[in-house]
């Protein structure tokens, strides 16, 4: 998460000047352009841990530290799209909670769709879509 995941959130925060939709779909997109690297074992070592941690085969502690590591993520998106809310970047009437669900939901899928051999395009035109119903103010 420090290596990979703290570079790329970054990108929510610069340029502060740009347009919301831009900042989230450049954060994503640094998600997209990572999972399908070939450094990477295709996908995101999180996610996939992720859906392994309800079975027999992962320990209870690590499960424990997944899921930590989950809260704190979301948190940190739930935290970020109410600043931006107050911003007024951010209709008033949109859940920063179910927002970030949302989007959570979006990254998660795309970490298991790169597994699946998904090209980084195709990935792309999947956060496009997903920005596109965020209701920001431009």
């Amino acid at each position: 998460m420090a290596d990979y995941g703290a570079p790329i959130r970054k990108k929510l925060l610069e340029p502060y000047d740009a347009a919301l939709a831009e900042r989230l779909r450049a954060y994503i997109y640094g998600i997209v352009d990572l999972v399908p690297s070939k450094d990477s074992t295709q996908g995101c070592l999180f996610v996939k841990s992720s859906c392994e941690s309800g079975s027999h085969a992962m320990p209870e502690d690590i499960a424990a530290t997944l899921r930590d590591q989950a809260k704190s993520a979301q948190a940190h998106l739930v935290s970020f799209l109410q600043d931006e809310q107050s911003r007024g970047n951010l209709t008033t009437e949109a859940d920063a909670k179910h927002l970030a669900k949302y989007l959570t939901s979006i990254m998660y899928g795309l970490g298991g769709q790169a597994k699946n051999g998904s090209t980084r395009r195709s990935l792309r035109s999947v956060v496009d879509l997903a920005i596109s119903v965020v209701p920001v103010i431009d």
